[in-house]
């Protein structure tokens, strides 16, 4: 089991990539969707984790790596005019992908954030972020 239920709960994307060594990175993460229902409810974001797994299918990862957490939507962190805003913040960190490089992994995720609107409100963009994982597990 690479991920328990209590951190793969949220999970709607995975990724994988193999080393040349026969070792996985396995990448997931995700955004449960928007409920609508009464009351309704926003997006919410897991974090987004990896794991190494060897050739024989052994976990080596345990705890997995946190490759960046998200704020939940009303975590000042993520108000662009509130005093702990964090602008490294994600609201969502999605669609992850990874590659090896021959070196190390690269791991990319569409990050979701907010920003001041025109309107004096605000309005939420994305764009893509990414980390690398060497070989041996390190951010």
């Amino acid at each position: 089991m690479v991920a328990p239920w209590d951190r793969a709960s949220t999970v709607h994307k995975i990724a994988v990539s193999p080393n040349g060594s026969g070792e996985f990175l396995v990448v997931w993460g995700g955004t449960n969707p928007f409920c609508y229902c009464s009351p309704p409810m926003l997006a919410t974001s897991d974090a987004l984790r990896a794991a190494r797994v060897s050739a024989s299918l052994t976990l080596l990862d345990d705890p997995a790596i946190e490759v960046v957490d998200a704020v939940g939507p009303y975590d000042s962190k993520g108000w662009p005019d509130e005093a702990l805003y964090d602008p490294q913040h994600s609201l969502y960190v999605d669609h992850p992908s990874v590659a090896w490089n021959g070196d190390d992994w690269l791991v990319v995720w569409n990050r979701g954030f907010r920003v001041a609107a025109p309107d004096g409100g605000w309005s939420e963009r994305e764009e893509i972020r990414g980390r690398r994982i060497a070989r041996n597990g390190t951010l």
